[in-house]
C-alpha cells in the first residue's frame, strides 16, 4: 500500500515538472520581442545619379551585403518572416527581410548576382504592366526585367510578389478597379512562378482602407508600407513597416537603421 502511495506521488510529481516546464516555455515563447528589420531598396547602380535619393552605390550594396554575411544575418523568405511575426515560428537570432521595388535591371545587373553569392534570400516587388518595358533620358534610362530575366531570379531565391498592375497612387481607387490591378499583378505572376503571390507592397507607400479591404478578399497575407522603423510582432499585417535604405547612406548608418529602424 505504502510502495503504491509513493509511485503515485512519483507521477504526480513528474507530470506537474512537465506542466511547469511547458508552461514556462510557452510564456517564455510569448514574451519573446519580435523585432525584424526589414529593408527597402529601388535601384542599386554603378554610377548613381547622386540627385535621386533611391540611387545608391553598387560599392555600397556591396558592403552593405559583405556586413550581413559576416555579421551572421539570416536572410529571410516571406513566409518565414509572417510565421515570426505571427509568433508560429521561432526567430533566429539576427533575422532580416531584403525587398526591393520595381524589378529594374540595375537588380538583375548589380544586385542579384551578389544576392546569389551569399546565397541570400530577397523580394522583388513587380509591376507587372512594366515587365520588359523602359522609359526616360538616355543619361537615366529606366530598364525593366523581361519575363526571363524575372523567371532567372526566382528560381534562385528571389520571390517576386504583387506591386500592382501600375505603380500609380492607386489607394483611392475604387474597390472594382482596385481589385482588378491586384489580382492582375497576382495572376500575371502566378502564372510566371507557378507559385502563390501573397504579400504586397504599396505603390508609393500609399495604403487605403478600401485598399487593405481588397487585399483582404483576395488573399494577401501581408501588406508593406514605407518607413515606420522596425517590425515586430505588433505592427499591423496590412501596413508592416520598412527601413528605406538611401543614397546618402554608408555602413555607418546603414547598420545603426538595422539596428534601431532609424
Amino acid at each position: 500500500m505504502l510502495k503504491s502511495k509513493i509511485i503515485k506521488m512519483c507521477v504526480g510529481a513528474v507530470a506537474l515538472s512537465l506542466f511547469f516546464s511547458v508552461s514556462t516555455s510557452i510564456n517564455a515563447n510569448a514574451a519573446t520581442s519580435v523585432k525584424i528589420p526589414v529593408l527597402m531598396y529601388h535601384r542599386i547602380e554603378a554610377n548613381p545619379n547622386v540627385s535621386d535619393t533611391w540611387q545608391i552605390g553598387l560599392n555600397e550594396f556591396k558592403q552593405e551585403m559583405k556586413y550581413l554575411k559576416d555579421n551572421g544575418y539570416t536572410t529571410l523568405t516571406n513566409d518565414q518572416f509572417y510565421n515570426i511575426i505571427t509568433k508560429k515560428a521561432s526567430m533566429p537570432a539576427k533575422p532580416i527581410l531584403l525587398t526591393f521595388d520595381g524589378a529594374t535591371m540595375d537588380f538583375y545587373n548589380n544586385a542579384y548576382p551578389i544576392l546569389k553569392q551569399y546565397g541570400f534570400n530577397a523580394t522583388e516587388y513587380v509591376v507587372t504592366d512594366q515587365i520588359g518595358t523602359s522609359w526616360g533620358n538616355p543619361s537615366d534610362m529606366i530598364r525593366i526585367m523581361n519575363e526571363n530575366q524575372l523567371k532567372t531570379v526566382a528560381n534562385n531565391k528571389i520571390e517576386l510578389e504583387n506591386h500592382s498592375t501600375t505603380h500609380g497612387h492607386i489607394a483611392n481607387l475604387g474597390t472594382a478597379e482596385l481589385t482588378k490591378r491586384v489580382s492582375g499583378a497576382t495572376a500575371k505572376l502566378g502564372s510566371m512562378t507557378n507559385k502563390q503571390v501573397k504579400y504586397f507592397a504599396y505603390p508609393f507607400g500609399e495604403s487605403s482602407n478600401n485598399l487593405i479591404n481588397v487585399l483582404k478578399s483576395l488573399n494577401v497575407k501581408m501588406a508593406f508600407k514605407a518607413g515606420g522603423g522596425m517590425a515586430t510582432d505588433s505592427s499591423d499585417l496590412m501596413n508592416m513597416p520598412r527601413i528605406g535604405i538611401i543614397n546618402t547612406d554608408n555602413i555607418t548608418t546603414f547598420t545603426r537603421k538595422i539596428t534601431t529602424g532609424n
